[in-house]
């Protein structure tokens, strides 16, 4: 992963209070933590996973939906 040259705007969740929040600080990254619903902040960001979110489903059932080959494992 490139790091970034300026800032990273995150929510406040907790998946970006530890680990991640320690990389940024020993990387010189500024991390910016956005206000509770205030969601017009980051709404390219929840866009984007709103729409990968269906891909990943979608593709996750497409591949359910296959019948699945058995495999024989012979004697070595």
């Amino acid at each position: 992963m490139k790091i970034p040259y300026a800032s990273i705007r995150t929510d406040n969740g907790k998946e970006f209070k530890g680990v991640f929040d320690k990389f940024c600080d020993n990387n010189n990254i500024f991390h910016k933590v956005n206000i509770q619903n205030r969601h017009t902040q980051l709404a390219n960001v929840d866009s984007l996973c709103n729409q990968l979110e269906r891909l990943f489903n979608d593709y996750m059932n497409q591949i359910e939906e296959k019948p699945e080959k058995s495999i024989k494992i012979g004697m070595i």
